[in-house]
């Protein structure tokens, strides 16, 4: 769709870089690699959540955290390729790769965050889990390594970390505008919002 519209500023507008060898670099890294590597990630994280979620396995506090923890890097994985793959080939693919990315990438990125945090505290309760089962006595370890605990944990560490990770979703917001690479055509842009610059 053609646009003249001399109020809509350029897409590059919000770039970090308009380098080429950054982009090249971007587009190999991001864009190609990335991806490969996800995908292997993808598959792992679905054995392991069906192995560890499996009825049998589920009756093990620990297996419950890796669970989660599978199905937190999976998620994960998925937000990383929207977010860094579908960005880096944005500029180079159809439009539509474009509006995907700008449509989505601002509620996307706060997900990821949400995720990253879930991911971390997982595989710290699936440690302490670990700590509490070899190191403690049986009395504690008869209240803390039970299938109940490892859920309402599961469950408290999603709660806090959705908490902690609310201000992203404040941080980014997608913009019309016109992009002059593919000859001053509408497109959009995600840029950052007055959150995503404070510095503390």
């Amino acid at each position: 769709m053609e646009s003249n519209d001399e109020q809509l500023p350029f897409c590059s507008i919000c770039l970090s870089s308009s380098d080429s060898r950054y982009i090249k670099y971007n587009m190999v890294v991001s864009g190609i690699i990335l991806p490969i590597i996800g995908l292997i990630g993808i598959v792992g994280n679905v054995l392991v959540m069906v192995v560890y979620g499996s009825i049998e396995q589920r009756r093990y506090s620990t297996n419950i955290y890796l669970a989660a923890l599978a199905l937190s890097d999976f998620c994960m994985i998925c937000t990383a390729i929207i977010l860094y793959g579908l960005e880096a080939w944005r500029h180079h693919g159809p439009t539509a790769l474009a509006t995907v990315y700008g449509k989505s990438a601002e509620f996307v990125f706060p997900i990821s965050t949400i995720l990253q945090t879930t991911s971390v505290y997982f595989c710290v309760a699936a440690a302490a889990d670990f700590f509490v089962r070899i190191v403690l006595s049986a009395q504690i370890k008869d209240k803390i390594c039970t299938p109940r605990f490892a859920r309402l944990s599961v469950l408290s560490i999603a709660i806090i970390s959705l908490l902690y990770n609310v201000p992203h979703f404040f941080e980014l917001r997608t913009i019309d505008c016109i992009d002059e690479i593919r000859n001053n055509t509408l497109s959009v842009q995600v840029c950052p919002t007055g959150m995503m610059t404070i510095h503390i």
